[in-house]
């Protein structure tokens, strides 16, 4: 049986940094690094969102990544 092993999360904040000579969104991604993994989905949005705030550009989006090295589970 395989587990998660070094899990690591973090919280990226996607936000309109300004529109293109043809009107497209200029995207730019702020991620923030060693957030608690257990954290449910529902409370990273909260943070996201109240980190969000503090942002002089638009949010565009919440975003979670969790990375992990998968390994052989003992026994």
């Amino acid at each position: 049986m395989a587990k998660r092993a070094n899990v690591q999360t973090k919280l990226v904040l996607t936000v309109v940094a300004g529109h293109s000579a043809s009107g497209k969104a200029i995207e730019k991604a702020r991620s923030f690094s060693n957030v608690n993994a257990a954290l449910s989905d529902d409370d990273l949005l909260a943070v996201g969102q109240g980190l969000g705030g503090l942002q002089s550009y638009e949010v565009e989006s919440v975003g979670r990544n969790d990375t992990a090295a998968i390994v052989a589970a003992e026994g």
